[in-house]
């Protein structure tokens, strides 16, 4: 069943090889209103994802660290992530600098 699937699919996706995003796809398609949609309906649901990812973070802060005032613990997430991003930042310049 699976290789039958495959070889469907394969197919019917030809057309849709060198899109780099489903939006791209669904422009092609139906249009630049649809593909404006698509990528509204794409940022609502990876915006969600990490809304939820962040309060997931705020409660294991505030379970590892109880007695931390709630005003630091909302802001160390954002704190934290900004310093990720600037050090994956500086080595991504470092490595492609030299």
């Amino acid at each position: 069943m699976t290789y039958f699937g495959a070889r469907v699919f394969i197919v019917r996706m030809a057309e849709f090889f060198g899109d780099l995003s489903i939006s791209e796809s669904m422009g092609k398609l139906y249009g630049p209103i649809a593909r404006r949609i698509t990528a509204l309906a794409m940022l609502v649901s990876l915006l969600s994802n990490v809304v939820v990812q962040l309060q997931v973070i705020l409660e294991v802060i505030h379970f590892a660290l109880p007695g931390l005032p709630s005003s630091i613990g909302y802001w160390l997430p954002f704190i934290t992530g900004a310093l990720l991003l600037d050090l994956l930042r500086k080595k991504a310049c470092l490595s492609a600098c030299g």
